[in-house]
């Protein structure tokens, strides 16, 4: 035992010594090549390394390059990273501030940009334009206001909730990426477009439940409405309830045979949607029933595709990078 703990100790000194050896070393070729100046490292997403990873880099950052005129520079979410180290030792009691504060001298935090602009700016960056404002398909009338929808279910999805700038980034790539493969004249009903990558992106098993037909029509509705519940105003509910209404028409076009497909209402006599009976109520209750009604109503007068479109047509497009990678 006295052998083995000296070896350790005799270990310990020489990689004491080395690491000094090494520092100084390290401060006399920055001094002799750089002519004074500093060597700046960047490290960019390290809170997205692997924990064991990201803590190893910071405790060798420390040990290995606390020399003059080296200078790191750390791209990090923090909260993110607290995340890690506490992973790591395995206690949630560790306060993981006062552990980076060991590492880190100066901290600045770079201020989230106003809900609105971040959006705005990739579908500038990823030019959105191409496709929704070609001259091919400002030909087709019923086209035109696709990218006003676009950008009014971009400011729903994104101006009321908790979803970061990556995922905001992942979700228009993706859409931007599934509408090269729509031709200029295609159908693409953007709101519900947006929303299935949306789901796709963030909502794993919801997405599956409607890729494979598990949902009813009023756990749809209930899915939806969780979804989106926190960014319903009196203002945008009516743009709510057309998302909600499209997708229970598309939803009954992708799940049912034709002749197995189920009726949202009973037709009276007449036209008039007073001889109209639900037989679904909305998502928002049954005191929004006769705007529900009138919803279902305007999309199947203002849109005759909309009575045969299927969900399938967008699943294919928005899964054809899965496709792919298998």
């Amino acid at each position: 035992m006295a052998d083995i703990f000296e070896n350790d100790v005799n270990n310990y000194q020489k990689k004491k010594i080395g690491i000094t050896t090494f520092k100084k070393s390290l401060a006399k070729f920055i001094a002799d090549t750089n002519e004074g100046k500093p060597i700046i490292f960047i490290i960019d997403e390290l809170d997205r390394c692997r924990p064991n990873y990201a803590v190893s880099i910071l405790e060798q950052i420390k040990h290995f390059f606390s020399v003059p005129n080296i200078v790191f520079v750390l791209s990090i979410d923090k909260k993110q990273l607290g995340n890690a180290i506490r992973g790591v030792y395995g206690s949630d009691r560790i306060n993981s501030d006062e552990y980076l504060r060991r590492f880190i001298d100066v901290e600045y935090s770079i201020p989230k940009p106003p809900n609105d602009l971040f959006y705005k700016y990739l579908i500038d960056k990823l030019n959105f334009d191409e496709f929704f404002q070609s001259p091919e398909r400002s030909k087709y009338r019923e086209l035109i206001d696709d990218k006003e929808r676009f950008l009014n279910t971009c400011k729903l999805l994104f101006n009321n909730s908790e979803v970061v700038l990556r995922q905001q980034e992942r979700i228009l790539i993706l859409s931007r990426l599934s509408l090269r493969t729509y031709t200029f004249n295609n159908y693409v009903y953007p709101s519900v477009y947006l929303v299935l990558i949306f789901i796709k992106t963030l909502k794993d098993e919801f997405y599956h439940k409607i890729v494979n037909k598990k949902l009813s029509f009023t756990d749809l509705q209930n899915e939806l409405f969780d979804l989106l519940s926190d960014s319903v105003t009196d203002r945008n509910r009516r743009e709510i309830m057309f998302i909600e209404v499209y997708f229970l028409m598309f939803y009954n076009n992708y799940k049912y045979e034709h002749h197995e497909k189920r009726e949202l209402y009973e037709r009276g006599e007449s036209f008039d949607d007073k001889d109209k009976k639900l037989l679904i109520h909305s998502m928002f209750g049954k005191e929004y029933d006769p705007e529900f009604l009138s919803t279902i109503s305007h999309i199947e007068r203002a849109n005759y595709n909309s009575s045969s479109f299927s969900l399938e047509h967008i699943i294919r497009k928005i899964d054809l990078l899965d496709t792919l990678k298998a």
